[in-house]
This record gives structure tokens, C-alpha cells and sequence, in this order.
């Protein structure tokens, strides 16, 4: 901690909201001044005194009123430093026909502008109502735009066909094919890394590899195209699983490849990560002596489970390899799906 002594006396004044809007619009003021004398544009319009409300009213969350509004604000010069001479009041899900009312008497007494988009007929018609009726003594006429309406007749006039009542609150319908790839994720997830082998006739394939051979990625990318991906890390002197042996199990797994140096220099990597240059887990003679041991697994335990040398590819490469040997033995669908086609 540094702390700094000064030797001259400091005072403290409390700024209230008043002077510091005046303060800022003298600021402007002097700006402005100072443009003209340089013959520049005068920039910004600000009036602080007589800031200007815009009433957002949705049957619905408002965002896409709202969102419009302050896009066309954009388009004039009505702030400085940030501040605006205007405010946005958002009335959202107004399902009451008592709202439009009590918003439109506010709006009357603030000289405020109403934008709309309301669904629901009753609450649009009494908006609607609202805006034609004539002002009282000392009312101000009520400004309002309906965002929506003229598009929406147009479009049902172009279409030949009648708008739903409410468009806001329906629900978007999610394809089979989305549940399809967050139920393979989830699964892929919980298979990761050997764990609950006794979940592996659910898969629609088993990864088995050395540790950091790219399993994990690889399953997650598949999973993604909505299949359900577990996978094993093959540990020398360690026995796989009993469920392993299972001949439904093996017809489902992949047996991936990869070379010793390519092996060394992803494992190197990981160590790096953590702070460590040397580790004989990452070293080339213990990455050649694990592909050596992984070769004699797959030949003791697998000799019929397709292989994919992963050495060269990249994660999409060497899925696209997989998908084909699955193909092949008619374990997945042609085509599958992709969630680029969502």
C-alpha cells in the first residue's frame, strides 16, 4: 500500500445534482461558443431543462421497441459527455387495458412520446383509442407510434394471411434435433475420461487412446453432432474395464493412434502449463514406450476395432474419419446432423 501526505490544505464541496447539470451546460455552452468562433458545426443540442421522457409500452419484454427507439436516437445530436437531454421509461407485459390508460394519462402530463408494440388486440385497440381521443383542459395531445401495426398489415395483405395474437409469448419450438445434441453432450460429459464404464452401452461410440492423444475434444465435437461419445484412456499396467471385453461394447469403439513425437510435444505443452520443463510422463522415451504398450492392447484386446491415426489431423479431420468408419458398419446414419443446419 503507498500512501501520499500533502502538506497544503484540501476542502471537500458537495456538488448537488442542480449546479452540477448547470456546470455541465455552461460546459457546453462555452463549447458550442468556442465552434463557432473556430466556424465549426455547433455539435450536440442539449436541454438539460426541459429533458423530454419516450414511454416504451410491450405486451412483451419491450426489448425490440426499446431497442429500435435508441437506434433512431442514434441519429441525433442530443447528449454531451454522455449525458442525454431524454429519458426511456419501459412498461413491459402491459396485459391490462386499466395500464394503457393510467400510461397514456402520464404521458399526456409529461409531453411524453408513447412507441408501442402491443400484440393483444384489447390492449392495442385501447391504445388506439387513447391516441384519437381529444385532450382535456390542459392536457397535451397524446403522441404515440405504433411501431408495429403497419408492417404487420402489409404483411397480411402480402401474405394472404392473418397474424397470431400473440407473437411475444410463444415459446420457441426446439427441433428434435437440438434435444438430440444437448442430450449427447450431457452424456459425452458424464463418460468422460473412464468414467461409468456401466453407462457405455447408451454410446454410440467409445473412444480408447493414450492420455492427451485428443479424445476428449474429439468426443465433445461429435457430441455436438448429436452423438452420444464415451471414451477410456488406455493406462499401462492398468486393466480396462470388464465392460470392455463386452462384444456389443467393442462393435461400438475406435481405437486411436497417434506417433510418439507428436505425443511428446502435446504432453510437453500440458506440463508447460503447469510450471514443469521435465516430466517423464512428456518424455519422448515414455511416449514411445506407451505407443508401443497401446499397440499390444488394442492387438490383445481389440485386434477387430477399426483404428484412426490422429497424428497429422485436426479435430474435424479426424471426426470426419471416425463418422466413415461408422458409416461403413452401419452404426450411424448418412447425413447426420449438424447443428450448423439449425
Amino acid at each position: 500500500t503507498v500512501e501520499a501526505v500533502g502538506n497544503e490544505r484540501a476542502e471537500l464541496w458537495k456538488l448537488s445534482r442542480e449546479h452540477f447539470m448547470n456546470v455541465i451546460a455552461s460546459l457546453g455552452t462555452d463549447a458550442s461558443a468556442a465552434k463557432k468562433d473556430d466556424g465549426q458545426d455547433e455539435g450536440c443540442d442539449v436541454d438539460f431543462d426541459n429533458a423530454k421522457s419516450i414511454f416504451i409500452v410491450s405486451d412483451g419484454t419491450g426489448t425490440t421497441c426499446l431497442n429500435s427507439v435508441e437506434l433512431a436516437l442514434k441519429q441525433f445530436n442530443i447528449c454531451y459527455q454522455g449525458v442525454h437531454s431524454y429519458e426511456l421509461k419501459t412498461f413491459s407485459h402491459v396485459r391490462d387495458t386499466e395500464e394503457i390508460t393510467e400510461i397514456c394519462r402520464r404521458a399526456r402530463a409529461e409531453g411524453a412520446l408513447v412507441v408501442y408494440t402491443l400484440m393483444r388486440p384489447e390492449v392495442r385497440e385501447v391504445m388506439q383509442r387513447q391516441v384519437k381521443e381529444k385532450p382535456g383542459a390542459g392536457e397535451q395531445p397524446l403522441r404515440a407510434v405504433d411501431l408495429w401495426e403497419p408492417m404487420l398489415v402489409q404483411l397480411e395483405s402480402l401474405l394472404n394471411a392473418k397474424r397470431t395474437p400473440e407473437v411475444s409469448s410463444q415459446a420457441r419450438r426446439i427441433s428434435e434435433p437440438f434435444l438430440k445434441m444437448v442430450d449427447a453432450i450431457d452424456y459425452t460429459q458424464r463418460a468422460d475420461d473412464g468414467a461409468k464404464p456401466e453407462l457405455w452401452a447408451e454410446a454410440d461410440l467409445i473412444l480408447l487412446g493414450l492420455s492427451r492423444a485428443g479424445k476428449t475434444p474429439l468426443s465433445l465435437f461429435l457430441a455436438q453432432r448429436g452423438y452420444k461419445v464415451a471414451n477410456y484412456p488406455i493406462v499401462p499396467g492398468e486393466d480396462p474395464p470388464e465392460e470392455l471385453s463386452h462384444p456389443s461394447i467393442q462393435e461400438k469403439c475406435i481405437a486411436l493412434l497417434i506417433s510418439p513425437e507428436r505425443l511428446h510435444n502435446v504432453r510437453n505443452e500440458r506440463m508447460k502449463a503447469f510450471g514443469r520443463y521435465e516430466s517423464n510422463y512428456a518424455s519422448l522415451q515414455n511416449c514411445t514406450k506407451e505407443v508401443n504398450i497401446l499397440k499390444t492392447f488394442y492387438a490383445r484386446h481389440g485386434p477387430r476395432i477399426p483404428r484412426v491415426d490422429v497424428t497429422d489431423g485436426g479435430v474435424e479431420e479426424n471426426a470426419d474419419k471416425v463418422l466413415k468408419i461408422l458409416k461403413q458398419r452401419g452404426l450411424v446414419e448418412a447425413g447426420a446432423f449438424s447443428p450448423s443446419v439449425m
